[in-house]
């Protein structure tokens, strides 16, 4: 190899090396990165639910736990270690007034309280009442009627229609009209919420959740005739999303009139389009004797 060869090879050599060194003297002197770590956001321990607890559940110690909040997101319905320690075992007992689900922090509210009466007069909505009425598998949808269901009550009376002053044959007519849609069912029995049945055997009593009005006709009607429970979808309809109350049916609409005759007192009652013809228009939740002698049309007097 000549002179010259080395020679540059040499010089190669000594650049590749003065670049290693110049490159690491500039590396050194580069500030290295801060490690800066946050310090974690205070908590408190807040009680919340352990499990899902159901409407009306009471609650047990393993129900409900102490877990670590944000000290920086407390609500003031929250219940902390630090004001109530033993609220554990103070609660032991009280049943649930919501449901509750898990992780859900525990408010005293969402507590029926020792003296705040019994479950059943938590459970009714403000302005509503409760209202039993018999019921049996044949007329409780076989037993499958659950509490926290919606139903719709039908009622069938017995008619007792008289024959004319020609002499004939009376007949006797069943007749069946909804009275009330989408009635919340409180209790079967005495099962309320929670239910872990799929259906109750030998259904006697239900109760059911009414306004004032509607809880009258009921009572009216359950003495002067038979009532059904239907059951209706979980799926909301269409169109009216979040109806939660009850409403009277179309049937109990009364803009017409006729005179009727019961027990020898005279009567007049009204009826919709929708009336059975059979009946000659006649809407009344209850037995009549009907009797036909010509009576036309009246206004209304009920």
């Amino acid at each position: 190899m000549s002179r010259a060869r080395i020679l540059i090879l040499l010089l190669a050599i000594g650049s590749a090396i003065l670049a290693v060194v110049l490159a690491r003297g500039m590396l050194s002197q580069q500030p290295a990165p801060s490690a800066t770590v946050e310090a974690p956001a205070p908590t408190v321990p807040v009680l919340v639910a352990a499990k899902d607890i159901a409407l009306g559940e009471r609650l047990i110690p393993i129900a409900v736990e102490w877990r670590d909040w944000p000290r920086g997101n407390l609500a003031p319905f929250m219940i902390t270690r630090e004001a109530k320690p033993a609220a554990i075992e103070e609660f032991e007992g009280r049943r649930a007034r919501v449901a509750i689900l898990a992780g859900e922090p525990i408010a005293e509210s969402k507590l029926l309280s020792a003296d705040s009466g019994s479950l059943m007069s938590s459970l009714v909505r403000d302005g509503l009442r409760a209202i039993s009425i018999r019921i049996s598998d044949r007329s409780a949808a076989g037993g499958f009627i659950l509490p926290e269901d919606r139903v719709d009550i039908i009622s069938t009376v017995r008619v007792l229609i008289e024959s004319g002053v020609n002499g004939g044959s009376d007949k006797v007519i069943f007749f069946s009209s909804t009275l009330i849609e989408n009635v919340r069912v409180l209790a079967i029995n005495r099962t309320v919420p929670p239910v872990n049945e799929s259906s109750i055997e030998n259904p006697t009593v239900a109760v059911l959740e009414l306004d004032p009005q509607q809880a009258e006709l009921v009572a009216r009607s359950q003495e002067q005739g038979e009532l059904n429970l239907t059951l209706r979808s979980i799926a909301p309809k269409d169109g009216d999303p979040g109806e939660d109350r009850p409403r009277l049916a179309a049937m109990t609409e009364a803009p017409n009139g006729v005179e009727v005759y019961k027990q020898g007192l005279r009567f007049q009652y009204s009826c919709d389009p929708h009336c059975d013809p059979v009946l000659g228009n006649i809407n009344a939740p209850f037995p009549l004797v009907i009797r036909d002698n010509g009576i036309g049309q009246s206004p209304a007097n009920r």
